[in-house]
């Protein structure tokens, strides 16, 4: 290929991304809903104090699937060089499992015997606002530097064959669970690089840590914008939540990932 041929492929790239970026930077208003395909996996233990309690593994003890779920948000966009944009979202994941025991497990202080069968589920409830500022703003790239408050609502309920040793009893059908509430602030980062054509490359992680405990949300995927103000997505996402805190009754690791999808408009 030619020089002059290389300058005009060049030329013809950086056009159309500005002709999409500039579409896009109308838009001042975004609402969608996210599917997202979410396997749990992770290690948790109940932290109730009457007995000792079981570290439990999500997937391969409890044999947790994935599960279809989903969320909600809106994007205000300010439009004006010192005032934050701002994006609301709201995401309810879970998972669950059916499946006997391979060894005795303690949760809440109720003894699950091994080859019982017991019923599981790991349910997370998340709400956000972000407030974030484009310190790059250009039609080849934006870089977006925010804060956010996190709330978290974790539970994760077990019910099935089931023990007490104090005073010894017959094994009887129980149902127990585990969890806790939390506001946590986060920082938060993107990156999204123009395309032609009006597709994006899309880039978000959000991170804290306190007191032992830690959380990270990230996804990465393609978005792309239509003349007509649909926008649709589609990526990987994983959500990690670590728990060192007395004011859950549920303490350890829990991970969500998996593919996402969105479809929203813009306007």
């Amino acid at each position: 290929m030619t020089a002059l041929k290389s300058l005009v492929l060049v030329v013809a790239v950086a056009a159309g991304a500005a002709t999409a970026a500039a579409a896009r930077a109308d838009s001042r208003v975004e609402l969608g809903v996210t599917a997202w395909d979410a396997q749990a996996s992770g290690n948790i233990h109940s932290t109730d104090p009457s007995s000792p309690n079981t570290p439990v593994d999500l997937e391969n003890d409890l044999a947790m699937g994935r599960h279809a779920n989903g969320g909600v948000h809106l994007v205000l966009r300010s439009g004006l060089p010192f005032l934050p944009d701002l994006r609301l979202q709201y995401d309810h994941v879970m998972s669950d499992g059916d499946t006997r025991l391979n060894k005795d497990v303690v949760w809440g202080g109720t003894i699950y015997t091994a080859k019982g069968r017991v019923k599981s589920q790991a349910e997370l409830k998340s709400g956000r606002v972000v407030f974030f500022w484009n310190p790059l703003d250009n039609p080849v790239v934006n870089l977006r530097l925010g804060v956010e408050a996190r709330w978290f609502s974790i539970n994760v309920p077990l019910s099935g064959t089931a023990v007490r040793t104090n005073p010894p009893t017959p094994s009887f059908q129980a149902s127990t669970s585990g969890g806790g509430v939390s506001w946590l602030p986060m920082a938060n980062a993107g990156l999204t690089v123009h395309l032609p054509a009006g597709f994006d490359l899309v880039g978000e992680g959000s991170y804290t840590r306190y007191s032992g405990s830690y959380a990270y949300d990230a996804r990465a995927g393609v978005k792309y914008h239509a003349d007509f103000g649909l926008v649709v997505s589609a990526g990987w996402r994983r959500l990690r939540l670590h728990l060192d805190d007395t004011s859950f009754s549920v303490n350890g690791t829990v991970n969500f990932s998996g593919p996402y999808a969105s479809v929203g408009f813009a306007f």
